[in-house]
């Protein structure tokens, strides 16, 4: 471990600092800018050096906290009704829960906000209003900057909301879709189900498909809470991707900030649609669970973690550029 401090910044950088070491998108190097070497292909990518450490590798990384590309995600938001009679709440908490408001405030106080409801005042910076829309844009960011630098062999593609037709494996289902146009019994009939538009696509030009398109390597749901209808909506979707494709299933994986472990059972768990769940905050939900988790909730986490059925967020690009 270095144990060099880091350099002067204002409270508001040394707060995103904090905050933000579970998100590391590459950049060319700035003022707060981190340098790591290549991580030890057994632990992932999620060990940063001190500033100014110079190391051995002859590859260095320059990496960039995504919080400083866009928006926060975190934080808490005025509330007049919740199961804590609480001002202030965390925006990725169940109002109605107890467990989930706090798990969620531990989570937040792990990231570096203040819980408002102890300390008094309005807490800053405010939320995104829609965090869902800033987390596929995490997503999006962390994995176009880190791809082709960790694996520039390959020609990676990232799109948001593209339909799954403009890749090799579903190019088939355009002219299914053309074919019905304009018979609106058979739209009725058949449905347009096919056609899905995932969160996040991972693609692969170069290689050898039957069509000029490309590969879809990886398909991302992200979600930034999960309820029932948004697991339906998941596994209806991928289990269309796998009964349609033609040729190697892509990696369907979802990507959330859900704090209650149960509720994340309920997409880890299943038969096959979802291969694997991301958390964004992963370290900090853990200890969340440990010190305010119900035995039922430390149940769940134990049962999806120890299966390997959820995981963290930073282990994500190590996954795809190996699978």
């Amino acid at each position: 471990m270095h144990d060099k401090p880091d350099p002067p910044c204002t409270p508001g950088h040394a707060l995103r600092r904090r905050r933000s070491r579970a998100f590391h998108s590459l950049d060319i190097a700035g003022p707060y800018t981190h340098e790591i070497t290549d991580p030890d292909p057994n632990e992932g990518y999620r060990t940063p050096a001190s500033p100014g450490h110079r190391p051995a590798s002859n590859r260095t990384l320059y990496v960039l906290s995504v919080t400083s590309l866009m928006p926060d995600l975190f934080g808490w938001k005025p509330s007049k009704s919740n199961k804590m009679k609480w001002d202030w709440v965390p925006n990725s908490a169940d109002v109605d829960n107890a467990t989930s408001l706090l798990m969620a405030a531990a989570v937040l106080e792990q990231l570096g906000y203040k819980n408002p409801n102890l300390t008094g005042g309005e807490p800053e910076p405010a939320p995104p209003v829609n965090p869902g829309v800033a987390l596929e844009q995490l997503v999006r960011t962390h994995l176009e900057a880190q791809l082709p630098m960790l694996a520039p062999d390959r020609h990676w593609t990232v799109d948001r909301g593209r339909s799954i037709v403009d890749y090799s494996q579903y190019r088939h289902l355009a002219g299914v879709d053309a074919a019905i146009a304009g018979d609106p019994n058979l739209r009725i009939t058949i449905g347009t189900d096919y056609l899905i538009k995932p969160d996040v696509l991972v693609g692969i030009i170069g290689t050898s498909t039957p069509t000029a398109d490309p590969w879809l390597h990886a398909a991302l749901a992200c979600k930034w809470t999960i309820r029932s209808d948004r697991v339906q909506n998941i596994r209806h979707e991928n289990r269309n991707m796998i009964r349609h494709r033609r040729g190697r299933l892509p990696h369907l994986v979802a990507v959330t900030a859900e704090p209650l472990p149960s509720r994340l059972a309920s997409i880890a768990r299943g038969t096959g649609e979802v291969d694997v769940t991301y958390h964004i905050t992963f370290e900090e939900l853990s200890a969340a669970v440990a010190a305010h988790g119900s035995q039922r909730q430390k149940d769940a986490w134990n049962e999806v973690t120890g299966q390997g059925r959820l995981r963290d967020f930073r282990d994500l690009t190590k996954s795809l550029i190996e699978w």
